[in-house]
């Protein structure tokens, strides 16, 4: 981990995350524990069993599977780094961005405890699977929101808003490391086949807001003309490619 600067910067930063996406696993889990709780003593009943009270009572088994397993993907993820098939995280290296500004920070985190109580309430429920739209032009995954449980299913910009948050939480802050590695078959493609990049077009489905795109601008692809698929999460998209610095 320390064999250069790169790498040491490189685990401090991944290491500093996964430490803070944890910290907002628990936080949310812990909300919603709590807010289950009052809700009981209000009404006089018994409280049900908690999303919470289920992973505490696995605690080390599934922390430590969890953070063998984001060691071992930022350990490949480095790797890749090394033999230059693609650059260090944009988002790293650019102190400007604004993953560094506390009050950004917190409104997101804010933002993620409000939908991880509401989320995990419909959860518990298995509330209705519904959501508020309704079209012939999309599959129903999109008007199904059970799979998740999210607020308004996929549909809405509060919905995109909270999307990268929710999932890096998930996956204690490894969602980028994974997102990249699928960058690994892309560049061996191009090497194999003697591809030009620029002469190259990319559509992704299910494309969610863009975050992969970033990676792929500054990695395997940097000149490619790109396609995503269009939802309210497509906002999301384009802010997230205006943000990366292609110099």
């Amino acid at each position: 981990a320390l064999a250069d600067a790169e790498s040491a910067a490189y685990w401090a930063y991944h290491l500093g995350r996964t430490g803070f996406f944890l910290g907002a696993a628990a936080s949310g889990a812990i909300a919603h524990h709590l807010s289950t709780q009052l809700r009981a003593l209000a009404a006089g009943s018994s409280p049900s069993r908690t999303p919470f009270q289920t992973l505490s009572a696995n605690a080390s088994t599934e922390l430590s599977n969890r953070l063998y397993e984001a060691l071992a993907m930022f350990q490949q993820d480095l790797a890749a780094i090394k033999q230059g098939v693609y650059k260090l995280p944009w988002d790293m290296t650019t102190i400007s961005h604004r993953q560094y500004n506390p009050l950004f920070v917190l409104s997101k985190s804010a933002q993620f405890v409000a939908e991880g109580i509401a989320t995990l309430n419909r959860r518990m429920s298995e509330g209705s699977a519904d959501n508020w739209f309704q079209s012939n032009l999309y599959p129903k995954y999109y008007a199904d929101n059970t799979f998740h449980y999210q607020s308004d299913g996929w549909m809405s910009d509060r919905s995109a808003s909270v999307y990268e948050f929710s999932t890096e939480t998930l996956f204690f802050g490894r969602q980028d490391a994974m997102q990249r590695s699928a960058l690994l078959p892309l560049s061996q493609h191009i090497r194999d086949n003697g591809l030009d990049p620029g002469s190259m077009r990319v559509m992704e489905a299910c494309c969610g807001t863009g975050r992969f795109h970033t990676f792929l601008k500054v990695g395997a692809c940097p000149t490619s003309p790109y396609m995503g698929s269009p939802t309210f999460y497509k906002v999301k998209k384009l802010l997230s490619l205006s943000m990366v610095d292609l110099e």
